[in-house]
């Protein structure tokens, strides 16, 4: 980018025309990522982070009711996690979903939908995101003794496999 800027800066088009060829090439190859998706990757990453200290908070928890908040204080931050690369896999499908209802089922809705012939993701992804966004609405209405250590270990492991898988 330092070439191309002083290229335009002196007036050298024939420079600048193949700094900006060399951007395009590097973008094409996928060598260039976007600034806004590698934080949106590390937030997302944190917040999985979070939600698996809650996890393993609760499994050497001795108190039933402080153990059922931490396995659901982790389900919701897994579920949000699993939010934002949803949208951004219709958004790069050109799935259509209403931006102002954006909740897992309906964007999972948006990627797989095999009597229109949409399949971005697999039928198995879709019965796990399934799974895991009856353990999110578990948490976020409350109901945390329904929830178990197992589902949530195994919700934060297949969020974080999903969005490495789909979202590099």
């Amino acid at each position: 980018m330092a070439a191309l800027k002083d290229a335009l800066e002196s007036a050298d088009w024939i420079r600048a025309v193949g700094a900006s060829k060399a951007v395009v090439a590097l973008y094409d190859e996928g060598a260039l990522t976007s600034p806004r998706l590698a934080i949106a990757r590390e937030i997302e990453g944190d917040i999985l982070n979070i939600a698996q200290a809650q996890a393993e908070a609760a499994e050497t928890s001795k108190e039933a009711p402080q153990r059922q908040a931490q396995l659901g204080i982790a389900a919701f931050l897994a579920g949000a996690s699993l939010e934002d690369p949803l949208r951004r896999l219709c958004d790069a499908g050109g799935f259509a979903y209403d931006p102002q209802r954006t909740s897992i089922s309906k964007l999972q809705a948006a990627l797989y939908q095999p009597s229109k012939q949409i399949e971005a993701i697999s039928q198995s992804e879709n019965k796990h995101i399934t799974a895991w966004a009856d353990t999110r609405n578990k948490a976020d209405h409350g109901r945390f003794s329904e929830i178990t250590q197992t589902e949530v270990v195994s919700m934060i492991l297949g969020v974080r496999s999903f969005i490495e898988k789909h979202l590099p």
